[in-house]
């Protein structure tokens, strides 16, 4: 039987139907995907400087990449749908990736003795296929799925708790911080941009032409390294190699 609400004149079925439709109205799928882009971006450049100060990929800080997604995408986002829940698991497993792809990367190039960005300039389709191929390991998997799921549990908002404690008070209390979105927000487009600008033309600046030798001595090659790919001359090759 339905209890009123005397202070509004509403049944609780009224008031828990009009406060659920406030929490759908307050969802912004725009501000979840900018949160879940810049977290999996921030997240996988912190797991390859960790891999650079430990000399060592960690697997399982996969599993924070998927709750610190998942948090931002909820922030952001104030999400009580699905598809929130989905976008969250869809960056987590990105910012996986992405951070199993950089920390290979710096491993490689401290090993190479080698500075990062100058790395990068080795970075193309091939060689990022070929990480993948030779990191893939079902331990790998395992962290990258409780990652998702990690992320898809706290991307919403706990829409049973939000109703108790709106019933409670009469109304929606607004997602915590809700004004400083949009200038986070712009923050992290500004800085995420140039961040990827810079990398970017680190990556693709041409490198100095040097002379590459075999391990006897004898020459290999010459030329400048672009986009990851030699360019100059190799026996009687000229041109791309």
């Amino acid at each position: 039987m339905s209890t009123a609400t005397p202070q509004q004149g509403l049944t609780r079925e009224d008031l828990e139907k009009a406060l659920r439709k406030e929490l759908v109205d307050r969802q912004d799928m725009l501000y979840a995907t900018i949160g879940g882009l810049a977290a999996f971006i921030i997240c996988s450049i912190m797991w390859a400087t960790l891999t650079v100060i430990t000399h060592y990929q960690i697997g399982y800080v996969a599993i924070g990449v998927g709750v610190v997604v998942g948090i931002c995408v909820r922030y952001f986002g104030a999400g009580i749908d699905l598809i929130y829940g989905v976008i969250a698991a869809l960056f987590a497993l990105l910012g996986c990736a992405f951070g199993n792809l950089l920390s290979s990367l710096a491993l490689s190039a401290e090993y190479e003795s080698m500075e990062y960005f100058e790395a990068l300039k080795f970075v193309n389709l091939d060689v990022i296929t070929t990480i993948f191929i030779e990191s893939f390991s079902l331990m790998h998997l395992l962290f990258y799925a409780i990652a998702a799921s990690a992320a898809f549990r706290v991307a919403r908002r706990d829409v049973e708790q939000e109703l108790e404690t709106a019933l409670a008070t009469g109304k929606i209390a607004p997602p915590p911080y809700q004004s400083l979105r949009l200038p986070v927000a712009i923050v992290a487009f500004v800085m995420l941009s140039a961040a990827g600008y810079f990398t970017l033309a680190a990556s693709n600046e041409a490198s100095a032409p040097q002379t590459y030798s075999y391990a006897s001595g004898q020459k290999q090659a010459m030329g400048a390294l672009v986009r990851g790919k030699g360019n100059g001359e190799m026996g009687d090759v000229v041109g791309e190699w």
